[in-house]
């Protein structure tokens, strides 16, 4: 399946690249500022949370990925 993962925290965004490849996913798209991608969701609007909005108004950027399993 398709894994559609986001998060304020830059650690765990790196770490995370490494787990995915790791783990037979591979990176299909990768953004670390997704307010500046419009649609990045494969065509579907970013869903802000409260904690998005909280982190970007400290000019804290949201990144983001999408992994696909690899057979």
């Amino acid at each position: 399946g398709d894994i559609f993962f986001k998060t304020d925290d830059d650690n765990l965004f790196e770490h995370s690249l490494k787990y995915f490849e790791r783990s037979r996913y591979k990176i299909e798209k990768l953004t670390r500022d997704l307010a500046s991608e419009d649609l990045f969701w494969n065509g579907e609007e970013n869903i802000e949370t409260e904690h998005e909005k909280m982190f970007k108004e400290q000019g804290i950027k949201i990144k983001g990925l999408i992994a696909k399993k690899v057979e």
